[in-house]
């Protein structure tokens, strides 16, 4: 993260020396070409994965669903470039929706989305790091809606805390979008088995299951 951080400060990813950023002729240039060869590599692979389980996708019960997993790369979302998102191949940045591309070629294949981070807050996260969990999230939720393809997802840290909970099924089951396809929690351990995060996690479970 500290390279980053140096690169938003001084280099490409920030709004200085505007002839040689992310927003000049070569910087557009270069982060299409760089975004452009990650997505045509994944419309390739989703494209022989469909093939393989087109004979176990009918639509049933037990029909597979293809699913691909961005990342959820949440820090420096609050900025004008997201260099993070940035310098992992993810061309989005305040002036450009970078994953509706994405999206668009697993709308093709008939493969839902998965993210991870729905227990988080950007209150979770350092201040200095100008992140937002939620707004990636919520991004992520409309190129799904636009594609018409599922979502599915899964938490990013460890949590069995009330609070961190709540945030999972508030966003699994989010009032004005389509609740999503899939859950799958993440990190379980023996910790859960205490008194306290037991105690959270039945209800938890419960109530998940009962609203599928």
């Amino acid at each position: 993260m500290l390279a980053v951080t140096t690169a938003f400060h001084l280099g490409f990813l920030s709004l200085k020396r505007a002839e040689e950023n992310f927003l000049s002729d070569y910087g557009r240039f270069f982060l299409e070409w760089y975004s452009g060869r990650l997505v045509h590599h994944a419309d390739a692979i989703l494209a022989k994965a469909a093939n393989i389980l087109k004979k176990y996708q009918d639509d049933k019960q037990n029909s597979v669903l293809l699913v691909a997993k961005i990342g959820g790369i949440y820090w420096w979302y609050q900025t004008v470039s997201h260099p993070a998102e940035l310098t992992a191949g993810y061309y989005n940045t305040a002036l450009r929706d970078g994953y509706d591309p994405v999206a668009s070629v697993l709308s093709r294949h008939g493969a839902a989305l998965h993210i991870s981070c729905l227990e988080m807050l950007g209150s979770d996260t350092p201040a200095t790091y100008l992140c937002s969990p939620e707004g990636l999230l919520e991004q992520i939720r409309a190129v799904s809606e636009k594609r018409k393809i599922h979502l599915t997802g899964r938490n990013t840290d460890e949590r069995f805390d009330k609070a961190g909970l709540s945030q999972i099924h508030a966003n699994c089951y989010h009032p004005q979008a389509e609740s999503l396809r899939s859950f799958t929690y993440f990190r379980m351990n023996e910790k859960i088995f205490s008194y306290e995060n037991w105690n959270n996690f039945v209800p938890f479970v419960i109530k998940m299951r009962t609203e599928l």
